[in-house]
């Protein structure tokens, strides 16, 4: 009898092994915070595992030298509470080169043509346990790899995985459509690198949180771009700083505005609640205006400062 009962407990447990697999995923960047202070995040290329065998989820870069760090984590996958997938769009950034126009200068190539690109940026926010904190990470997964990873997360986690597919993302606005002088008014933005204060949810307000990050060369820095709300500027940024408003609950048409171009949408936002919004830069001096998870937002806007701005 005994020996009957332990066969198949083994042939479970032999195909529950064999079904264990480890899988990778290359060519992953995570964005890590280099310094509280310093607001500065940083970029590695490195190897996402899922790891069945030994039940954890690892990243590890692949390249670094005697100026870096090794950058890894390990995440058991009991520790693991949280997965989001979200998706933003930037310009294509090329380092300090990103920009620059060498056009007509012999032997060189013309930047702008291999950088002027927009591309997506396909995010996974993972938040684990570790003794009694909650870790954050952020990762951004290639395009390729995308549907695979979502698979394997959905397959392991389940609900506690979460696409996120918010319809607001900013469409170009003519000029003809804005009426407000306010579109013609001029401000200016002092980053504020003492205070780095976050929004609280107000029950008779809707609060709008706007981060605009700082992605490759800064070529909107010390250029405002405004946030409009009914033809009304709520709030002001510049590439590396982020703004937050509180807004009677209601419709609003939401409204970004750099030097060149405006993008936006309408929606409606509810009073108790937060909304969570990205000005990701574009090349030509533009902006698209984008509404994203809380968790990808605020991170983000941990290596970014407080805007204090104020009319010109």
């Amino acid at each position: 009898m005994r020996r009957t009962i332990i066969v198949p407990i083994l042939v479970f447990l032999a195909a529950n092994w064999l079904a264990a697999e480890t899988v990778t995923f290359s060519h992953v960047e995570i964005h890590r915070h280099r310094s509280p202070k310093g607001r500065m995040l940083t970029e590695r290329e490195g190897v996402l595992t899922f790891d069945d065998v030994n039940r954890k989820l690892t990243f590890q870069n692949i390249m670094w030298d005697r100026f870096d760090e090794q950058i890894k984590f390990e995440a058991p996958y009991d520790s693991v509470t949280k997965l989001i997938f979200d998706s933003t769009t930037h310009m294509r950034g090329e380092g300090k080169w990103g920009m620059l126009n060498f056009a007509g200068v012999p032997g060189i190539l013309t930047a702008t043509a291999i950088a002027a690109k927009n591309i997506q940026d396909n995010w996974l926010y993972i938040e684990y346990k570790e003794g009694d904190r909650l870790e954050p990470v952020l990762l951004k997964l290639p395009g390729d790899c995308l549907s695979n990873v979502e698979q394997k997360a959905a397959n392991l986690f389940g609900s506690r995985v979460v696409v996120s597919a918010f319809p607001e993302r900013g469409e170009d606005i003519s000029p003809k459509q804005l009426r407000s002088t306010e579109f013609k008014s001029k401000y200016v933005v002092k980053l504020n690198k003492k205070d780095h204060p976050l929004p609280t949810d107000k029950p008779d307000k809707a609060t709008i949180f706007v981060v605009c990050p700082m992605v490759g060369l800064d070529f909107l820095h010390g250029s405002p771009v405004k946030l409009h709300a009914n033809d009304r500027v709520v709030a002001i940024n510049e590439m590396g700083t982020y703004s937050f408003a509180y807004l009677d609950p209601g419709k609003y048409r939401l409204i970004s505005q750099p030097s060149e171009g405006d993008n936006g949408f309408e929606t409606e936002l509810e009073a108790g609640k937060t909304y969570y919004f990205l000005q990701s830069s574009l090349h030509n001096y533009r902006t698209l205006l984008s509404r994203d998870s809380g968790e990808v937002v605020t991170y983000l806007a941990a290596d970014t400062y407080l805007s204090d701005w104020k009319p010109k």
